[in-house]
């Protein structure tokens, strides 16, 4: 049996999205113990024999751990005290956990924040509907997404078709024109004129790379 206590941090810092901290205790288990150690934010408290986690980790822990036996002791969701409420006119496309929603209000309320959850809680998730929210609110025209790694551009397109309605686009897309078409990445020219005349889709994603590479111009 797993058990997770809620409760007040010991050694990890409190944070607005993880006030709390979850408390793991359990028989030995030499796996259990090295899924915790990859865990990015975890301490171990000698004296009690637990490891403490932030309590945003909690959810990851237990999807991670389906197939054992887990209880939870405490209270897994705080009363907000964001004042911040949702555009009328926005819908979620795919149902928030409440850590999500948390950080959709939070960054509603911030306008600049940092998104910091430990991985696998769903920023991804986050900053989409965050983004579609704030274009209900603001009249955003277009949500621009840098990537520090050129893959993972790719795989924003597809975070972006789960979790909206919107479109995307890679700057610098291009199709084929002979049979079968494919999509291929265009020349400097093709991203550069992307920028100079943005396509109509909401989310406009690019890597860091491209933007360096493109040539400097006056007022920008």
């Amino acid at each position: 049996m797993i058990q997770i206590k809620i409760g007040d941090p010991i050694k990890l810092k409190p944070t607005p999205l993880s006030p709390k901290s979850g408390f793991i205790s359990f028989p030995y288990d030499s796996q259990l113990v090295e899924y915790i150690k990859s865990l990015g934010n975890r301490v171990y408290l000698p004296e009690s024999k637990m490891w403490e986690v932030p309590l945003t980790a909690v959810p990851t822990i237990c999807n991670k751990l389906t197939t054992r036996d887990i209880e939870i002791v405490g209270e897994m969701v705080k009363e907000t005290k964001t004042q911040v409420q949702l555009p009328k006119d926005f819908a979620f496309t795919t149902q928030p956990y409440s850590h999500q929603l948390e950080g959709v209000l939070f960054g509603l309320e911030k306008g600049t924040f940092l998104l910091g959850d430990e991985q696998g809680l769903g920023k991804t998730k986050q900053i989409i509907d965050l983004a579609i929210a704030r274009k209900h609110s603001e009249g955003m025209k277009h949500c621009l997404i840098i990537c520090g790694i050129n893959g993972n551009k790719y795989n924003w397109v597809d975070e972006v078709h789960t979790h909206s309605k919107e479109d995307a686009w890679i700057i610098g897309t291009r199709y084929t024109k002979r049979a079968p078409v494919k999509m291929v990445e265009g020349t400097s020219k093709d991203k550069l004129d992307d920028l100079m005349n943005l396509p109509p889709h909401f989310f406009i994603i690019t890597n860091i790379e491209t933007l360096r590479a493109m040539p400097t111009k006056k007022g920008w």
